[in-house]
């Protein structure tokens, strides 16, 4: 029938599956289409927050993020993923409590895109996040983790179900992102990817240690020629062991350095570096040196 609302016509479940596409703002605003839309967004299985499309000022917008999480029908509902993304509400204090509300609701997927603090600096992950054990993928941009120093003292028992992990190593990336990998007693996909917005003066080198790792993403791309640079620096070096490693795809233009453990499980690979409109002559060692010596860790043989 002309002007008929099919959509209010669906299951609970429908609807609140509908909703977890949308950013949670426009999802709360759906309670007032009619009452059979009240309260369907408390049953979302994903809240995605951006403080950049929620305009008020920092306490009010902890306040509502935390009033969402929290919702009265709210735990009757786990979350399957929780985003959030500040730029400009940089809270340690109050990141943290919307972090544990997410983590209360049973949250299996946790994306923290945060922006450093004038005052605090990077956000450090909280140790609930270390110790969940719903948590199964784990992305982070523009965080620290716990550096383990003095070594020991990484939060024990850390990560038990965490299968998926994604970690932005761009440039701004912090130093404690570079070597706490073995501490993913059941970690099979890790994805590792940045862009650089200019040549980086500060030397990273990550390492890559873990018995349970099936598949590996390195992408990393620059916005600057870096061929131009005639120094040759090795300004990323990627030291992986990986003995289970089933997948291995590598997409990078700054000509990383790579020592690699003989990969005796690996079956599949794609390995692109170097820039793509730019002609390699006898003269272009350095870029075929890495590609051999990637070659090798591949193919000890």
């Amino acid at each position: 029938m002309p002007g008929q609302d099919r959509i209010s016509q669906l299951s609970d479940d429908l609807r609140s599956h509908i909703l977890s596409f949308l950013r949670i703002e426009d999802a709360v605003a759906t309670s007032i289409l009619s009452t059979e839309w009240h309260n369907i967004w408390t049953l979302v299985s994903v809240i995605n927050v951006d403080d950049n499309s929620i305009q008020v000022d920092e306490d009010r917008f902890y306040t509502i993020v935390d009033s969402i999480l929290r919702h009265p029908l709210a735990p009757h509902s786990p979350l399957h993923k929780f985003i959030l993304k500040c730029d400009e509400c940089t809270s340690h204090a109050a990141i943290n409590n919307l972090i544990r509300a997410a983590l209360d609701r049973q949250v299996k997927e946790l994306d923290l895109c945060i922006a450093q603090d004038d005052i605090e600096g990077k956000f450090p992950l909280p140790v609930e996040v270390y110790r969940n054990q719903h948590l199964k993928v784990l992305k982070l941009s523009r965080v620290r983790v716990h550096d383990d120093e003095p070594p020991g003292s990484f939060p024990p028992g850390s990560f038990p179900s965490l299968k998926n992990l994604q970690v932005d190593i761009s440039y701004v990336c912090d130093e404690s992102l570079q070597k706490f990998y073995h501490h993913c007693p059941v970690l099979e996909e890790l994805r590792m990817e940045g862009e650089l917005d200019a040549f980086p003066n500060v030397y990273c080198q990550f390492h890559v240690s873990s018995e349970s790792l099936k598949a590996l993403y390195i992408k990393l791309l620059s916005n600057f020629d870096v061929q131009d640079d005639e120094d040759e620096k090795e300004i990323y070096t990627f030291k992986i062991k990986a003995n289970n490693l089933e997948s291995l795809f590598i997409d990078e233009d700054i000509l990383a350095d790579y020592e690699m453990e003989e990969m005796i499980s690996l079956v599949e690979g794609n390995i692109q570096i170097g820039w793509e409109h730019y002609q390699y002559g006898m003269g272009g060692r350095t870029f075929f040196n890495k590609a051999f010596k990637i070659n090798g860790g591949i193919d000890p043989c």
